[in-house]
C-alpha cells in the first residue's frame, strides 16, 4: 500500500487530483491523454529505471511495474564440502 500511495502521489503531481487513477492487481490504470501518459511514464521510469511498462487499454493507459531481467533473483549455489558427512 505504501508503494501504491507513492506512485499515486507522483501521478497526482502530473495530473492533479482531477484525473481518474486506480491500482488493480498491481497495475496502475490512468484515464488521461497521450501527453499526460508520456509525462507520467517518464517520471516513473526516472524513479524506477527499467521497471515500468506502459500499454494502452481502451481509453486508459496501464502502467505495470516489473523486476528487470538483470535484477532477477539468482539461485544460490550449493556448497559441497567433504566435511559435511563428518558432522
Amino acid at each position: 500500500m505504501i508503494f501504491e500511495n507513492t506512485i499515486l502521489n507522483k501521478v497526482a503531481g502530473v495530473m492533479g487530483f482531477c484525473g481518474h487513477t486506480e491500482f488493480y492487481n498491481g497495475t496502475l490504470f490512468v484515464k488521461c491523454n497521450e501527453a499526460q501518459a508520456r509525462t507520467i511514464y517518464h517520471r516513473l521510469a526516472h524513479d524506477y529505471p527499467g521497471c515500468v511498462r506502459i500499454n494502452v487499454i481502451g481509453n486508459e493507459y496501464a502502467f505495470d511495474f516489473v523486476v528487470p531481467a538483470e535484477r532477477a533473483e539468482v539461485e544460490e549455489e550449493e556448497i559441497y564440502s567433504p566435511y559435511l558427512g563428518a558432522l
